[in-house]
Parts: C-alpha cells; structure tokens; sequence
C-alpha cells in the first residue's frame, strides 16, 4: 500500500472469479465498488463481515467521495479487473486504517496502452475527489480509469470544449461530430476523431440523422451526446430514431419554452415561481422610452428572447441610454424584444440534471469578484425544483437568477436547457454533470439523485492567467483551478483557436456596427 501499486489482475468479473479472489484475502473490512452486482454478492458470501454496498468510503457527509464512487458506475462491457489501493493515504478521513479497495476497469487491449490514454485520461491528482475542501484524497497513482466511447455532436466549440474535458474526467473517449465552427477541436489531444458535418438549426433532420448513424457506427460509440445549444435542438428531433442511447435531453415542446425568455417568463408566472416585471415589446420601434421609465423606473433591461450569452442584453439607465443604445442605434439589429424591470442585486445561477421532472444533481453558484463560488441555497434550489417537475423537464440547464437587495428574495431570470459555459467548474469541484448524464442515458431507472454541490472555488482559465500576470497566487489555492490549469496547459491548441476566432468576431461585429 505505501507503494501504491495495483495488487492484482482478474481475469474477468464474475462472482465466482471475484469470490475466490476476496476468499485469499480475509482482512478487507471495507469495499467500495461500482454498481455491478457481481461485486456485492462476491463480498457477501466471501467477506459477510465487510461493508460491500457501495456507501461512500468516508461516513462524515463528504459528498465529493460519494461522487468518486458514481465516476466508475457507468455500467461497462465485461473487461479485466484492477484493483486499486486507496487505504492510509486516507489519513483525514475517519476509519482510515481500514484496507480500502476501489475497482477500476482495465481494458486489456494494447490500443488502450497508448501515450493519448496514459497522457489525457486521468484528472489531477489532488482532484480526484474533489475540491480542495474534500478532506482526503485517492491514493496518488497514475491509473487508466474506465474507457466508453461516446460521440459528441458539436456545432461551436467554446461550450463543445467545457463538455470534452467534462467527458476525459469520467474516463471516456470522445469523437466529435461537428459543424464547421468547432473544427478546431479536432487539435484537441483529448479528440479521438474529429467528423466534419452539418447541424440543422431547423430542418430538415433526415440527413443529420444519417450522419450520426453513420459516425457512432465508425467509431462505435456507446452513447451520443450535445455539445452546445443547436447540437442539442437538433438532437432532440432526431434522438427517438437513434439506435443508441442519447443523453438525458428533453422534448421540443419543454425545451422551446424554456429557452426562449418570454415563453419562459410566461411559464414562471403560471406556478407563481417569483420573476420580474416583463413586458413584450417585439420590434425596437416599439419602445417608448418614457413610457417605460413610468412602468418600471430606471434602470431598465431590454433583450431578445431569443440570443444567449448576453448577445443584445443592454441595461439602461436612462430613457436618453434607452434612446442611444437601442432606440436609436443602427447597430442593434436585435428582434423579438422584451423590456424587464431591473432587479437591484447580486447574480446568482444554479445548474441541474433531471430525468422526467426529477432532480438528479444541481448545483448553485455566485460570483465573488472574478471566482466562481459554490454554494448552498435552498430558496433557489426549490425554485427550481418546482419549475423541473412542472415541466416534467429531462436534461441540463442552467437558470440565470439575482438576489433582490430589496426583500432579499429570489428572482428567476432565465433558463438555458443545455450545457452552460461553467460546466467545468461544477466537474473540477466534484460534480460532473456529463457523467451522471450517461449514467441516466444508459440505465435511466436505476441512477440515485446525488448530493447537491454546495462548497468549493473556481477561478476560470482566464481569470486565473491574469492574476498569475499580477503576481497574485490565490488561484493556486484552489485545487480545482489547478486541475483546470494542468490540463488546459496539456492541451492548449483548441483555447488559443478558440480565443482567436473570438476576438476576430468582435472586430468584426464592431466593423459593422460602424459601417
């Protein structure tokens, strides 16, 4: 154990072959394992003094060991066994005398062997757990974790990206089929294959389908998930035809609704969840900047409901800023407007997985200066809750809320049904959306709701390099952003392409603006 070298090789993973393993090795008192039943009833009969269920290793609420357990629970193809010694490396947590044993699976097969799986598959070594508030750590070896194939369909890559190494710290490997506009990603080291196509953004759907029967039969992917926003709407009309199982997404009628702001506005008020004062304005001509200014006082919100990522959203304070920015500038060629009263207050967002109106795994963040800080909010997380089960909503989101200085209530915002662009972070912190995802795609009855994220600190990629130019090291404290860090460092092609391109299409959004 002191050396922290696998102990051995099965040869398979049947009861028998695993009992008479455990019956050589009387001493085991605790077992954490995944979720194959061979595993329990080997133990039970071989160990029947030893805790086989697959409870998190450590007893003290630490849910970021919980979570290592859920990383191995993708049900896997039969492979060989190997057993990993986690045991005194665990000196913070309790019961850490205790020989501890954590099964991995070992694809048996030289193509696994190569320099991409031993350079790119495992995550940091102080983040396999979790965050640095964790408390205790897996054993510091470098192992190959399970390897599923999935095809990711991607039609950008900024978010695309987020979800690639989401996908590497569940131990998987990824093929992309993608749009012109993620083809960077095939530079990605994490990139198993890269399929150049074309994603409808409303049809027809015929020929997209064809292209992901034809890349999962390529590359035999197990699973197919989105990468982005029109990868997931086209998903979504294409997914009850698929012969492979897709990632929790959910149906166009839900998905429509939730997306686009005012319908989403609309919704909200219908179970009496709290949003704020909103209006449907359509065209800019339309706006009366005095007559807003009587309704809703200044400042004021104005957006389309139909953008993402802030694109069209404009603040103002007052009817002469509405006239300037909005009104009056050639620039703003934005439709399909809303104004909104402007909630005085500070941002804050939670993200959820949910299967049929069921939360699987959230997670609430705010921004503290330039960190994303986990926390736990239960007023916002119930917010929430009402508005999954109302909507009997499967897949990701991401819900965009501010606290109101006011009354200290919350006021939902907006709803993003994909991945969000911090998806990352939840991961780096000890909960991975994308892997619980597969695990409800594959067995959608048998995947348990996890414990809520509800500690640990961020600094993403950008903020962090900035600070380090100041000669401030307090991202570094975080063991999270280090992981990040370490691992953007190792595959550094796609962000500088990335960050190219966008800069590129600001200059020449800016260009046009002027013309």
């Amino acid at each position: 154990m002191k050396r922290h070298r696998i102990i051995d090789l099965l040869s398979d993973r049947t009861v028998e072959t695993v009992r008479a393993w455990f019956g050589r090795c009387a001493g085991i008192t605790m077992i954490t394992r995944g979720y194959v039943c061979a595993y329990a009833q080997a133990a039970t009969m071989a160990l029947p003094q030893c805790d086989a269920g697959g409870r998190p290793v450590v007893s003290d609420g630490k849910r970021q060991c919980h979570l290592a357990r859920r990383r191995a629970a993708l049900p896997l193809p039969t492979y060989p066994l190997v057993p990993c010694l986690v045991g005194p490396t665990l000196s913070n947590c309790p019961g850490s005398g205790d020989l501890l044993i954590h099964w991995w699976c070992l694809l048996h097969n030289p193509e696994f062997s190569d320099s991409r799986v031993n350079r790119g598959i495992t995550n940091g070594q102080d983040d396999v757990l979790g965050t640095q508030n964790a408390g205790c750590k897996m054993a510091t070896m470098r192992i190959r974790l399970p390897v599923r194939d999935v095809l990711m369909v991607a039609e950008q890559s900024g978010i695309a990206l987020k979800v690639l190494h989401c996908c590497i710290g569940a131990g998987l490997r990824v093929h992309i089929l993608g749009g012109p506009q993620a083809a960077h990603l095939r530079h990605s080291r994490y990139t198993a294959s890269f399929t150049l196509t074309d994603i409808p953004s409303n049809g027809p759907f015929e020929s997209f389908a064809a292209a992901v029967e034809d890349a999962v039969q390529c590359t035999g992917a197990s699973v197919v998930l989105p990468g982005d926003y029109w990868s997931t709407r086209a998903l979504i009309r294409v997914a009850p035809g698929l012969r492979v199982p897709v990632f929790p997404l959910p149906d166009a009628r839900s998905f429509d609704m939730l997306a686009e702001k005012w319908n989403f506005y609309c919704f909200c008020k219908s179970i009496d969840v709290p949003v704020p004062q909103t209006i449907w304005v359509g065209d800019k001509t339309c706006l009366a900047a005095a007559a807003l200014g009587t309704r809703f006082g200044y400042p004021l919100v104005v957006k389309p409901t139909d953008q993402g990522n802030m694109d069209g959203v404009v603040i103002a304070h007052s009817a002469a800023d509405l006239e300037q920015r909005v009104i009056g500038n050639p620039g703003y060629r934005y439709g399909n407007l809303i104004a909104q009263s402007f909630i005085p207050g500070d941002d804050i967002d939670c993200s959820v997985l949910a299967v049929d109106g069921r939360v699987l795994a959230a997670a609430v963040q705010r921004r503290i200066e330039d960190a994303i800080v986990f926390c736990d909010h239960s007023m916002l997380t119930n917010l929430v809750g009402r508005i999954v089960e109302a909507s009997r909503f499967t897949g990701v989101a991401h819900f965009d809320a501010r606290t109101d200085l006011r009354d200290g209530g919350i006021r939902l915002i907006e709803c993003n049904p994909r991945f969000w662009a911090s998806v990352d972070a939840a991961h780096w912190c000890g909960l991975n959306f994308v892997a619980i995802g597969l695990d409800a795609a594959i067995e959608p009855t048998a995947v348990a709701a996890v414990p809520d994220l509800v500690d640990g600190i961020f600094y993403p990629l950008g903020v962090a390099l900035r600070r380090f130019l100041r000669f401030d090291a307090r991202p570094l404290r975080s063991a999270a952003t280090r992981g990040s860090l370490w691992q953007a460092l190792g595959d550094p092609l796609p962000l500088v392409i990335d960050k190219i391109g966008e800069r590129k299409g600001k200059r020449e959004s800016a260009e046009s603006v002027i013309a």
